[in-house]
């Protein structure tokens, strides 16, 4: 378990979306998805009245095939975004996930802590929502997390990569593939295994399959880069990692990678 203090935590839950945003302005000029052309079929013999936009994910049936990933939570300024995000997953029929909610888990008093998670709900009582929780945490933190939110689904997620640049990351995964098991085991919804944007591989693919899970988000390259995020939180004297720049596959080359027998996907 984290023993970094709330504040710190805090504080790097805003500097992420700082960061973020900054990535938003100065977005690189081609991605994997540019490569997508639809395929047109002039006889399609279809009524446009009759087309339906929902979608099977698991043992889910979600109205649209999009859903409100997680990143976010946890302070006043994240309390807000995450308002404003349940309201239009409420009003459009979006599923959404939170970030990761360890710090609310850590913080069981703080109340603005466990309103910046708390607020999804509150805002959108009906809806799909995720909770969120890293590959590390005890087992029992994945009933406390689906509580937190009465979430009907537990995205789990894995950044390896973040870890390593971030200035207070962690960087033992010996445990991971335990961990997920554990979690996936304990948690009373279905577990959505996630990257944070660096892709999941055919052999990790296979791997979260072997261990239980039966949805899973490959979140590759080409979105929010929290690799540039946490080296731009990083000192001179900590050193750069921004050789790695670039590092991972696209969500188009892990889909494509992805093993037939494996999870079912989400792409972000």
């Amino acid at each position: 378990m984290n023993a970094e203090s709330p504040t710190v935590r805090a504080a790097r839950k805003d500097d992420h979306v700082e960061l973020a945003s900054e990535q938003r302005t100065n977005a690189p000029a081609y991605r994997d998805f540019d490569e997508i052309e639809f395929l047109h079929h002039a006889l399609t013999g279809i009524d446009a009245t009759d087309v339906d936009l929902s979608v099977t994910v698991g043992d889910f049936r979600w109205q649209t095939p999009f859903y409100v990933n997680g990143m976010t939570g946890g302070t006043e300024q994240t309390g807000i975004i995450n308002r404003e995000l349940a309201i239009a997953a409420r009003e459009t029929g979006l599923p959404m996930a939170c970030g990761s909610v360890s710090i609310a888990l850590d913080a069981p008093n703080d109340a603005t802590i466990q309103r910046g998670f708390t607020v999804i709900r509150d805002e959108n009582p009906d809806g799909f929502v995720m909770a969120n929780i890293g590959v590390g945490r005890p087992a029992e933190d994945a009933v406390r997390a689906v509580e937190l939110l009465r979430a009907d689904a537990l995205q789990v997620h894995l950044n390896s990569v973040q870890e390593t640049v971030m200035p207070e990351g962690g960087r033992d995964f010996s445990s991971w593939q335990r961990s997920l098991e554990t979690i996936i085991a304990a948690s009373p919804v279905p577990v959505v295994v996630k990257e944070v944007g660096f892709g999941l591989s055919h052999r990790t693919l296979e791997r979260i399959s072997e261990l239980g899970a039966q949805i899973a988000d490959v979140s590759g390259k080409g979105g929010t880069d929290f690799l540039r995020i946490e080296d731009a939180r990083r000192t001179d004297v900590q050193g750069s990692y921004a050789f790695l720049s670039g590092f991972g596959q696209s969500a188009m080359a892990c889909l494509l990678d992805a093993p037939a027998s494996g999870p079912a996907l989400l792409a972000s």
